[in-house]
């Protein structure tokens, strides 16, 4: 078995090691056939420790929940948000009020903050390359990665890992809402390298997602570090990323007709959803 934690230079830690280490994976199942009983689990063999350590490199782009939050609520977040990180970091900022207009002239401050999250992850997003390569240097890491689509196309997104600590990748196309004067900046999360084990109904990463992209648009791909693990999510070799297109142009002919409708073409006729978030 395998541990990985973050150590700050200056700091002392302790490595306490024990014979009644609960087991999460089976604390569910077994809870009520242990209730009352304190058996420790003992061997008359010994066990091996073994500590290793490496000084992974600066972060690539800068780009971290701290840093995503603002330097105002930076202080308040302790741990990482379960889930999509940006929809998690969203609903904290919601939770601080309704969103409305006071009616008074006076700015959206929780519109205002959204925005602001939006815009510094698209300021600080590295170009999408052929070969894309990063490291998650602790559990706040984020890496972005900006793709600007010259074509539509589904790809197929490849991820890796020496190690087989996959990152944990979401996909998210950059949207633009309008309301009377205000614009409502969001990213919509697209895909996601998530699979469910069905043996243990346990969520796992997966090394490949398909990702559709439209001409003309942005997305952001975007890569941290594995919120599903018990432990074990930092890997000391780089991940990398990338793609290749599998179908070109997939969309029916009635597209764009998302928000739009437009004339039936007849009493029967062929479209499809090809593309994520699709609305016909």
């Amino acid at each position: 078995e395998t541990l990985t934690f973050e150590a700050a230079a200056g700091n002392e830690y302790i490595i306490q090691v024990g014979g009644n280490a609960p087991d999460y994976n089976d604390f569910y199942m077994e809870y009520d056939l242990n209730i009352g009983t304190e058996e420790k689990k003992s061997s008359l063999l010994p066990y091996t420790i073994e500590l290793t350590s490496k000084q992974l490199p600066e972060d690539e782009d800068g780009l971290d929940y701290e840093v995503l939050a603002g330097e105002e609520d930076s202080e308040t977040i302790e741990e990482v948000p379960e889930g999509d990180p940006l929809s998690s970091i969203f609903s904290m900022a919601e939770d601080e009020g309704d969103g409305e207009d006071s009616g008074d002239g006076e700015s959206n401050p929780v519109l205002e903050e959204q925005n602001r999250m939006v815009e510094t992850v698209m300021e600080l997003a590295r170009p999408f390359e052929d070969m894309n390569k990063g490291y998650v240097q602790n559990g706040m890491d984020l890496d972005a990665y900006l793709i600007e689509s010259d074509s539509s196309g589904i790809h197929e997104l490849n991820i890796a890992n020496k190690d087989g600590l996959l990152p944990y990748v979401t996909v998210l196309e950059y949207k633009e809402y309008e309301d009377g004067d205000d614009v409502y900046k969001v990213l919509e999360e697209q895909a996601a390298n998530v699979n469910i084990n069905m043996s243990n109904f346990e969520l796992e990463l997966s090394s490949k997602l398909h990702m559709g992209l439209k001409e003309g648009k942005q997305y952001i791909v975007l890569a941290e570090s594995n919120p599903f693990s018990e432990g074990n999510n930092i890997s000391f070799e780089p991940y990398s990323l990338s793609s290749k297109r599998l179908v070109a142009d997939p969309e029916d002919a009635f597209e764009p007709n998302d928000e739009e409708a437009v004339e039936l073409p007849g009493s029967t006729f062929q479209a499809n959803f090809a593309m994520p978030n699709d609305m016909d």
